[in-house]
Parts: C-alpha cells; sequence; structure tokens
C-alpha cells in the first residue's frame, strides 16, 4: 500500500504532496486538541460545523472537496517509511501502525466524510490532495504559525488557543525567557476569565481574540488587557520566583495553575468595581457571534469601564496596590482597594463615552484617571 509523492522546498519549508483515500488519512492522523494533547492549539471539532459538511456529502452527488488536506509530521520520522523504485519516491503506508500525521487544517472535512462514511462506506476510498509539512526536531510550532496564517487570512474561526499554544511551544522548544512568562501567564488569565460563565464575572465574553474586524462580541483587545494586568502578573511572579525555573511539562502546569490563581483575585476584584459602578454593567445580555454560538455578556458599550481606558487605569490601580502591599496578592490587598473604591469620588457618569474621562486615551491619561479614581488627582467634571 504505497503512494506516490512530490517532495519541495517552499521558504524553507519542506512538503510533501500527495493524494491518499480518505479512509487512510483518518486511520493515520489526529488533531492535537488544546489542553488534551501536548502541543495542542486546537479544538474539538464543532459538531454543527462537521455535520454540515456530512449533510452536504449526502446529499449533494457532486460534492468536491478541491482545497487540500494539510498534515504535519516529524520529518526525521517520516524518512523511514519513503521509498523509491524507479526513480519514483512514494510513501509505504503497509508499515506505519500508527496516528504518525498531525492534522493542521482540514478537521471538519475529515470529521464530516467520516460520520458520512458511516452511511455510505464508499466515501472510504474517495481521493483526497493531501500536503505534508516535514516538521524538522522540537519545531511543531511551525504546524501551529500556518494553522494560524491561513484562519487569519481566509477562514473565520476563533483564534484564542493559538495564543496560548504558542508560548507553550515556547517552553517546549526551549525559547521563552522570563518577560514572555509574564505575556504567557497575562493571556491564559485573559483566556480563563473570557471563558468563565460565573455569573458575577463581568470578563465573560468580553476580550477578543479573534483576528476578524467585524467580530461581534467583546469589548477589549486581548493585548490591551494583557497589557492592563501586566503589572499584577509582575507581582505574583516576584513572590513565586520558583516559576522561572522550571521547564517543559512542570512550567506548563504551573502557569495553569497560577493563572488560575490570578483569575480568581481578579474575579473578586472585578466584583468590587462592579459594586462601585453597577449601572456600568449589564446583569446579562445576549448575541449571536460569528461562529454562530450565543453569548453572553455584561459589559455596556457606551461605558469606558471595561473598554482600554477603564481596564488599564483600573488594573493599574490594583496593580499599584498590590505593589505597595509588598506584591501580595490576597484578601488584604482587595481591602485596600475597595476602601479606595468606596472613598473615590468618580461617578457612573464620569464613566459614559464622551464624558469626564473622554481623551484620556495614552498610558499617561490612564494614570491619571487611576489617580482620580484614588483621589489623588481632582477630574474636570463636564
Amino acid at each position: 500500500m504505497k503512494f506516490p509523492i512530490i517532495e519541495y522546498n517552499q521558504n524553507n519549508y519542506h512538503f510533501i504532496s500527495t493524494v491518499l483515500p480518505f479512509d487512510l488519512i483518518n486511520s493515520s492522523s489526529e488533531t492535537l486538541v488544546y489542553g488534551k494533547n501536548l502541543g495542542g492549539y486546537q479544538r474539538e471539532p464543532d459538531g454543527l460545523h462537521f455535520n454540515r459538511i456530512k449533510n452536504y456529502i449526502l446529499k449533494d452527488d457532486k460534492f468536491l472537496f478541491p482545497t487540500s488536506i494539510i498534515l504535519g509530521v516529524d520529518s526525521e520520522l517520516i524518512k523511514s517509511f519513503i521509498i523509491v523504485e524507479n526513480g519514483i519516491s512514494y510513501i509505504d503506508f503497509s508499515t506505519i501502525k500508527s496516528k504518525i500525521f498531525r492534522i493542521v487544517d482540514g478537521q471538519h472535512r475529515l470529521r464530516g466524510l467520516e460520520e458520512a462514511a458511516k452511511i455510505n462506506s464508499t466515501l472510504k476510498e474517495l481521493p483526497l490532495s493531501v500536503n505534508i509539512l516535514c516538521t524538522p526536531p522540537n519545531s511543531k510550532s511551525l504546524e501551529m504559525e500556518i494553522f494560524g496564517n491561513i484562519n487569519s487570512k481566509s477562514k473565520r474561526i476563533k483564534v484564542d488557543l493559538i495564543e496560548l499554544a504558542r508560548y507553550e511551544y515556547h517552553i517546549i522548544e526551549k525559547s521563552i525567557n522570563s518577560s514572555e512568562i509574564n505575556e504567557h501567564l497575562s493571556i491564559r488569565v485573559a483566556f480563563n476569565l473570557n471563558e468563565n460563565k460565573d455569573s458575577k464575572n463581568v470578563w465573560e465574553n468580553a476580550i477578543k481574540f479573534g483576528i476578524h474586524d467585524d467580530e461581534k462580541i467583546g469589548i477589549i483587545g486581548v493585548n490591551a488587557f494583557r497589557e492592563s494586568i501586566k503589572s499584577i502578573v509582575s507581582s505574583y511572579l516576584i513572590n513565586n520566583k520558583g516559576i522561572s525555573s522550571l521547564q517543559d511539562g512542570e512550567l506548563i502546569e504551573k502557569t495553569k495553575t497560577a493563572s488560575s490563581e490570578i483569575e480568581e483575585f481578579l474575579l473578586q476584584a472585578w466584583n468590587i468595581v462592579f459594586e462601585k459602578w453597577p449601572s456600568c454593567f449589564d446583569i446579562s445580555q445576549e448575541q449571536i457571534d460569528f461562529d454562530l454560538d450565543v453569548k453572553k455578556f455584561h459589559y455596556k458599550n457606551n461605558y469606558y469601564i471595561q473598554k482600554t481606558l477603564g481596564a488599564k487605569s483600573i488594573n493599574g490601580l490594583l496593580g499599584s496596590v498590590i505593589s505597595e502591599n509588598n506584591n501580595k496578592i490576597d484578601l488584604s490587598s482587595l481591602d485596600i482597594f475597595k476602601a479606595i473604591l468606596s472613598k473615590s469620588d468618580t461617578v457612573t457618569t464620569d464613566w459614559e463615552i464622551g464624558n469626564t474621562f473622554s481623551g484620556y486615551s495614552s498610558e499617561s491619561g490612564f494614570a491619571k484617571v487611576a489617580k482620580i479614581i484614588s483621589g489623588e488627582l481632582k477630574s474636570n467634571k463636564i
């Protein structure tokens, strides 16, 4: 069971191009799922999506899949399965007994075909165009980057897990430094808050991870939010110096624990913010996102409080409180923060778009807003 291949290089990447029957691709490849597989960066297949593909296959006898399935494989491993006969190169599948390929692009097409083949078994022999990226040792992040490039240039999918996986690959490939640990933790905290469905979490679906300009859900970009909590994460790392000495899986697991602890702290801090200015938030709104999911959220677009201005000024103030309290991310810092807000003269209308805080759009402006909240500066109320 051998299939002819063409090998070529493109921008220093080595590819194999071939045509394979669906069933063979399906039995020798897998999708790396974030949180389930080491180095995973994709979500579990979306049932709505692959069932649409299944129905398309079964209902349209002229269905086509002209776009190549993209797989990844370890460059050294695939060499042992390539044979040359009469000047033609082949992959010999008779000796492949496991899922050696990683699905980079095409998991929903393959899953749709899998479901359709349960009804029409002839689909197992359906020929599909395949491009295989031969990944050098310690460079599996190449596959993730290609996945990200494909989906940032054309298809509309969520790429938040790519941001998380990118840093995990840096850890695995031993190319992460201390500043990137802060970034990784901040991104993970943002992801946790965005996904947390606790009814008291005002950040549920408020942070935009997407790469689409017309993304409907969210009020602040992930980079702006990440920067807003940078000082808080720095304080956590100061009190947990051992993190930077960890490696590989231990470091990945510790960042998961650390991000959960910081997330819980921020949930409590923003409950205090909510209690101070409740009218700046919505009890619960719902909207259908571009991926057809119904999303709940609590932000109000006509207030600055969860936009970049609010996040950076409030989280900046919180970071200062923590720093001055011996970098303690605990109840004592929350008590100080609560006392500051309870005495603050800042009112709901100050947060309204076009009102008191209008024009405070720079880092120095955010710092001034933090000082206005704490009472160090007087505001020029409109």
